[in-house]
């Protein structure tokens, strides 16, 4: 079973944990940015924004720094750093599952969210996995549109991910 559920407290230690487990999705933003430093940044964040841990089993296994935002008269939920580890047995096939995808939006739906927002390097594995699994179930999500950077966020943005791209992911209507 996947909940996600809103702390205010990520341990450094369970922090650690979901970092390491991330790597293989993560590898090429800790290439280009730095390992310590993309870690440091992405842990000093979650004092900054909302957060929420996603769960299996009551096993923590991902969280998210988030925050609203507005973009053509919608209010979106924002993914700042999502970090998705790995479940008990060693799996990342939660964040695959419909399960999770169902999750998430109720998760975004209560926030009165339109959907959600993320960075996206064309060039990494999360970024790519995103974009190609959101919306593959036609229950929760349209599939993501990319923009550039400046288009959604503004110009100030783009030196956040050179080259990188917005995805925008829309709740699918009820």
């Amino acid at each position: 079973m996947i909940k996600m559920i809103e702390t205010d407290n990520v341990s450094k230690t369970l922090f650690d944990r979901l970092y390491s487990e991330a790597y293989p999705k993560i590898s090429h933003e800790r290439q280009r940015i730095g390992d310590v430093k993309l870690g440091e940044s992405m842990f000093n964040e979650l004092s900054s924004y909302k957060t929420a841990l996603y769960y299996v089993d009551d096993y923590p296994v991902g969280l998210v720094s988030y925050h609203t935002f507005q973009y053509n008269e919608k209010t979106y939920f924002f993914h700042r750093y999502p970090t998705y580890g790995i479940d008990q047995n060693g799996s990342r096939s939660w964040w695959y599952s419909e399960e999770f995808q169902q999750v998430n939006s109720e998760y975004v739906k209560n926030m009165n969210c339109s959907g959600v927002i993320t960075l996206f390097n064309p060039g990494s594995p999360a970024g790519n996995a995103v974009k190609q699994h959101f919306g593959s179930f036609d229950k929760y999500y349209k599939v993501p549109v990319e923009y550039s950077i400046s288009a959604v966020l503004g110009t100030a943005e783009e030196v956040m991910l050179p080259g990188g791209k917005c995805l925008v992911i829309d709740l699918l209507e009820e």
